[in-house]
């Protein structure tokens, strides 16, 4: 997830490839194209701080410079001082924000997931328009969700839409959360059952290679242009996607610890007890260790010490 202020507000297989045929009902969509061409969905799954939002934050802008008209949401976190607060989602492409979740100041009436309270009107007033189908979109429109999640789907308006996208044949982008201390989420099981949606499996390991991976196979079949376009904008996100990455993980490491945004369950230093450092200050040594310094012999004594032994 991507940070953002309190005050603003890769490479492997694929992992499931649904080759079932129960598809869902198509529901009559005018824009028959895009039913005839069916569903076409592409999915990042794993645990959290792997990368997914920033994976799909590259791809989507690949995909944007290669011609694709891209219109969902992505979620960012909110940090409060260097803790995580909570997530708020963000329109693309007109970048509109709204809070999806906080960890204090909501009505305690709100459903929660973890130690966080979701805002479900919040979320779906501006998540649910940026999945609506627009008269001015392409067929080939690309939608993308960060994403199908435990917070997200506190809203059944959501899950609604989801689905009616499903059986509409469209292209999506987006991240479905992974199962957590062996806890399945039975709608994201559902939605990757579906014929033609594809789940790919993204870990710290392999997230450079396999998003460099992805961004080439989906500017291939959803850039106008295809390969030619694909592997110029390739060649030339490869040291973006590099320092993207390690900008990300340096971030990560700064506002350490966290909790992780699909159950809340690790805690942070504060609410463990444990007291955190201090960043640009370094740490006093403790007196036993100050003690064992200084008795520790130098090499100077060790030399008087020896000449005294020969005389």
């Amino acid at each position: 997830m991507t940070a953002v202020t309190q005050t603003q507000q890769p490479h492997s297989d694929v992992a499931m490839v649904n080759t079932n045929k129960d598809t869902a009902t198509r529901t009559g969509n005018p824009r028959s194209s895009r039913n005839s061409r069916g569903t076409d969905w592409v999915l990042i799954t794993g645990q959290p701080h792997c990368g997914k939002t920033i994976a799909i934050q590259t791809l989507v802008k690949a995909l944007q410079d290669g011609g694709v008209r891209c219109r969902g949401f992505i979620t960012e976190e909110v940090l409060k001082g260097r803790d995580r607060n909570g997530f708020d989602v963000l329109t693309v492409p007109d970048g509109k924000r709204a809070i999806l979740s906080r960890k204090e100041g909501l009505s305690p009436s709100m459903p929660k997931t973890g130690k966080y309270t979701v805002d479900v009107k919040s979320f779906e007033s501006v998540a649910l328009a940026s999945l609506s189908p627009n008269k001015s979109d392409p067929s080939d429109v690309v939608y993308v969700v960060d994403e199908i999640g435990r917070m997200e789907l506190h809203s059944i308006r959501f899950q609604e839409r989801i689905r009616n996208l499903l059986s509409q044949g469209v292209r999506l982008l987006g991240v479905v959360t992974a199962p957590g201390y062996g806890h399945r989420v039975p709608f994201c099981d559902e939605i990757c059952s579906k014929e033609g949606v594809k789940v790919h499996k993204l870990t710290k390991a392999c997230r450079e290679p396999k998003t460099i991976s992805l961004m080439e196979e989906l500017l291939t079949k959803w850039s106008p242009d295809g390969g030619r376009v694909a592997n110029g904008i390739v060649s030339g996100s490869e040291g973006d996607s590099d320092s993207q990455m390690k900008q990300q993980q340096q971030e990560q490491q700064q506002q350490q610890p966290k909790e992780t945004k699909e159950n809340g369950t690790t805690e942070t230093a504060k609410e463990s007890g444990q007291t955190p450092q201090t960043n640009g200050q370094k740490e006093e040594p403790s007196p036993a260790a100050a003690t064992t310094e200084k008795q520790a012999p130098t090499p100077t004594a060790n030399l008087k010490a020896a000449k005294m032994e020969a005389n």
